[in-house]
C-alpha cells in the first residue's frame, strides 16, 4: 500500500509540471510494465522460443513508454494508469503480430494459425463493441 501511495504522490507532482517527477513516473511504469510484457511473450511459445525475451521486453517497453509520452503525457488531465496499460497492450499486440507475420512468411504453419486466430479474435471484439455502442 505504501508503494501505491508513493506512486500516486509522485504522479501528482509530475502532473503539476515537475520534470524529475515525470521522469520518475516513467521509470516506475517501466518497472511495472516489464513483467507484464514478459508474461505476454512467454504465453506465446512460438515467439518465446525464437526470440531473446530480455532484449525484446526492453524494446517493447521503450516503445510503449515513448507512445505513452506521445499520446498521453503524464501532465495530461486525462492521464490514467488504465489508459497507459491499454497503450502497452496495443504495443505488445503489434509486436506479437509482427513477429508472427515474419514467422508465417518463413513458412511456419503454427505461427500462421496463431496469427489468424489473434486477428479473428480482434475482429470479433471490434464487432461486439460496435454492436453494443449502437
Amino acid at each position: 500500500m505504501d508503494n501505491q501511495t508513493e506512486f500516486e504522490n509522485l504522479l501528482r507532482s509530475a502532473q503539476t509540471g515537475n520534470e524529475s517527477a515525470q521522469t520518475a513516473v516513467y521509470a516506475k511504469l517501466s518497472e511495472r510494465f516489464l513483467p507484464l510484457i514478459k508474461r505476454e511473450l512467454h504465453e506465446k511459445s512460438i515467439i518465446s522460443k525464437r526470440i531473446e525475451l530480455g532484449d525484446s521486453c526492453g524494446e517493447i517497453c521503450q516503445k510503449a513508454i515513448a507512445e505513452i509520452k506521445r499520446m498521453l503525457p503524464v501532465n495530461n488531465p486525462n492521464w490514467s494508469l488504465k489508459k497507459a496499460i491499454n497503450i502497452l497492450r496495443n504495443v505488445i499486440t503489434d509486436f506479437i503480430l509482427g513477429k508472427l507475420l515474419d514467422f508465417a512468411k518463413e513458412g511456419d504453419v503454427a505461427a500462421e494459425n496463431l496469427l489468424f486466430c489473434i486477428l479473428r479474435n480482434k475482429l470479433l471484439e471490434r464487432i461486439y463493441r460496435k454492436r453494443w455502442s449502437n
